[in-house]
């Protein structure tokens, strides 16, 4: 029975596909636990990407000495000694509160990010290499691009000596920024008042108030007549108690016109019935009824003219009073057009003085820059060789590494796992394991019975 343990070491092939199928469970469950595993770790923990940005130092070129052979310049060779310094300043503390304090400006707290900034040299090179790290890759990059332009900054203030042509600068682009001030100012006040001519709309305001005058004068007096018209018709329908003065607007009326018509055989009838029977006879009373009607008919049609005519007085009335608004308003614009007009000529003085002040500053930084060439072949010796760019992928966790790697573990750790499991199972598997323990050969096999290995 000690050499058991011995044999069992001694598996060949179909041992250890038997050993693969017996356990494929336990494979597959520890495979995926690891690799499950890994992947719940992706979802919980938080990405950190690094972005970078390479500066270039190049040889100094020194303008004012000139070699007597081919009229070459003098370079000076960079030395370790240049790209510490630039590294120097780079780590200063109040170069770093500067930055900080550019970035708070845009409302971005970098304090945590800019801990992390790498600044190194890159080896066999004039190249200096930054890098920074953080959970927000837009952040990062807009931390570490603000860094590398505010040295640039600082490494020209380090080293200028004095420069005549920055106040020319300055003062062509505050001439400038004045200047589109102005002339977007002056494009808004034309979209706005479109004032292109002063004396044509001024003459075509006086025109069309002439004629808004004359229409005016013709609606006033139409309106006096009307009024008095109504008036008289009012008058008479409250004294009499109907209208017996047949205007134009009564004529003209159909319903009034048929109404008298059929009228007018009634009186007659009603006369005539008067003199043949008394007032109180059944015939003069139908009759009398039949003339009061159509009287009261009258009467009511009457009333509706009116105030037709009513309606159309307040009509005129108002159109008048929209005359005069309108008027009023040209009066308004007139005078806001001649109020423009100064504006408008203050806009054209204004943009010729800038312009002209431009034009001076800038050939001052022509004659400044071609005076100062030397000062700025000495500062020209910075060159940024990358800027930051937003990364895609973070640096941590690398998904697909630690997804090959958790792969390749679990299919490692769970074919461990079978083959572990089936070792420290002590139960009888298979007819040769009978005869490997017991050391008696099987003779046969029932069925799906299984063996009890002896103690």
């Amino acid at each position: 029975m000690d050499d058991a343990p011995l044999q069992l070491l001694k598996i060949s092939l179909r041992d250890v596909l038997f050993i693969l199928f017996l356990k494929l469970h336990v494979m597959i469950g520890v495979f995926l636990i690891i690799v499950g595993g890994t992947a719940l770790y992706f979802q919980k923990v938080t990405p950190i990407y690094m972005t970078s940005a390479s500066i270039l130092l190049k040889p100094i070129l020194d303008s004012r000495t000139r070699l007597r052979v081919q009229n070459r310049y003098s370079i000076d060779q960079l030395v370790p000694e240049d790209i510490n310094t630039e590294i120097k300043i780079m780590s200063a503390s109040d170069f770093k509160h500067l930055v900080l304090k550019n970035l708070s400006d845009k409302n971005i707290d970098a304090k945590k990010e800019l801990a992390t900034l790498d600044i190194r040299p890159v080896t066999a090179s004039n190249m200096i290499f930054l890098s920074l790290e953080g959970k927000n890759p837009s952040k990062i990059t807009i931390v570490l691009n603000t860094f590398v332009d505010l040295f640039i900054d600082r490494h020209i203030d380090a080293r200028k000596t004095g420069s005549g042509s920055a106040f020319y600068v300055r003062r062509a682009e505050n001439s400038l920024q004045k200047l589109n001030g102005v002339e977007k100012n002056y494009q808004d006040f034309q979209k706005k008042f479109s004032i292109i001519d002063v004396k044509v709309q001024n003459d075509y305001n006086i025109k069309l108030i002439q004629l808004l005058h004359q229409e005016l004068s013709q609606l006033r007096v139409e309106i006096a007549e009307k009024s008095h018209k109504l008036g008289e018709l009012n008058k008479m329908m409250n004294q009499t108690g109907e209208i017996t003065a047949m205007t134009k607007e009564f004529r003209e009326s159909d319903s009034i016109t048929a109404l008298y018509k059929s009228l007018s055989p009634l009186t007659i009838e009603l006369e005539r019935i008067g003199l043949l029977y008394p007032e109180l006879s059944v015939e003069y009373q139908d009759t009398y009824k039949q003339v009061k009607k159509f009287k009261q008919q009258i009467i009511k049609e009457q009333k509706k003219i009116l105030r037709g005519m009513e309606i159309d007085l307040s009509s005129i009335i108002n159109r008048a009073d929209a005359l005069e608004h309108e008027i009023q308003q040209i009066d308004i614009q007139s005078k806001l057009i001649a109020e423009k007009d100064i504006e408008r000529n203050s806009f054209t003085r204004d943009i010729s003085y800038f312009q002209d002040s431009y034009r001076l500053y800038k050939e001052k930084v022509e004659e400044a820059l071609i005076s100062e060439q030397r000062e700025t072949a000495r500062l020209g010796n910075l060159f940024i060789n990358s800027w930051a760019h937003k990364p895609s992928d973070p640096i941590y966790p690398e998904r697909k590494k630690m997804l090959i790697l958790s792969i390749a573990a679990g299919c490692v750790v769970g074919v461990g796992a079978a083959f572990a499991t089936f070792f420290l199972d002590q139960t009888i598997k298979r007819p040769e394991d009978l005869e490997k323990n017991c050391g008696v050969p099987v003779i046969a096999t029932l069925g799906v019975v299984r063996f009890a290995q002896k103690k």
